[in-house]
């Protein structure tokens, strides 16, 4: 049985065995950084905001650990677009979803108004919606203003893309759990050092299924949420001890334009299974 990342024992990072890594991540001399008896890290923080010690980790959402899948809306659809789609997924038992963050920009109306709406209201809107039905975050913070918006909203959990500094405390001291990109084992150590609630591995098709366990073996205490785009990579990266996978494009396809809910519920169904099997 293979352990879940947080559980595994940590392996040497530079002389470990295990799969061979594509020569094109570029790992050099094991740069990782390390932490003290009393979980102080060391090193160079990367991409991270201040690093802090483990034991402020904040844990993920029920839902998002048990369903062992997260769906990530896309951008640029309104919430009549969005309910249909979130209906299928919540009917199917894919209950961990992710709107999107509106950018911090998007205050003026549609006819130009002086007075400033507020963009997180249809995203508040969605979120109360669901609430008794669904765990829902957000994905795309970068900023303290997407931070603020998704506190105000009152997402679950938030997906960060290269938070700028401030936005991981900001999130922390709300007690919504941080998910933070990441692709290769550097960044991906990097981040978990961080204190974050896990790390997205994104785009983690780009080295294929291997990388799953190859990954592993390098970072095996982080917790991982890994893009899936089809059945094998569900399977590859939950059996390598993945927390969950998230779905986007590929699951959600074309439904925005054709309407086509009775296809978006078989792939739905199909990559529950894969989750279930794996």
């Amino acid at each position: 049985m293979v352990l879940p990342f947080s559980q595994a024992r940590r392996r040497d990072r530079c002389g470990g065995a295990g799969l061979q890594v594509p020569q094109a991540l570029a790992f050099g001399r094991c740069t990782h950084s390390r932490s003290d008896g009393h979980g102080a890290a060391h090193g160079d923080a990367g991409m991270m905001n201040t690093v802090t010690n483990s034991s402020s980790r904040l844990a993920l959402p029920d839902a998002l650990t048990t369903t062992r899948g997260v769906v990530l809306m896309p951008p640029d659809e309104d919430s009549g677009a969005l309910m249909p789609v979130l209906e299928v997924l919540v009917q199917e038992g894919l209950t961990a979803i992710a709107l999107p963050c509106p950018r911090s920009d998007e205050t003026a109306d549609d006819e130009g108004a002086d007075t400033p709406q507020d963009p997180s209201a249809e995203l508040t809107g969605l979120m109360a919606m669901y609430s008794f039905r669904a765990t829902v975050g957000i994905h795309g913070v970068r900023t303290t203003a997407d931070a603020q918006l998704a506190i105000r909203a009152g997402a679950r959990f938030a997906f960060c893309l290269f938070p700028e500094p401030g936005v991981l405390d900001a999130l922390r001291v709300a007690s919504i759990p941080a998910i933070v990109t990441a692709l290769t084992p550097t960044e991906v150590e990097q981040a978990w050092q961080g204190a974050v609630s896990a790390v997205h591995v994104r785009p983690a098709e780009v080295f294929g299924t291997g990388y799953a366990q190859g990954l592993h073996e390098l970072v095996p205490d982080a917790s991982m949420i890994a893009t899936a785009q089809n059945r094998a990579a569900v399977e590859a990266w939950l059996r390598a001890g993945a927390t969950a996978v998230s779905f986007g494009q590929s699951l959600l396809s074309r439904v925005f334009l054709s309407q086509d809910y009775s296809a978006l519920r078989q792939r739905v169904a199909e990559m529950v299974s894969a989750v279930k099997s794996a």
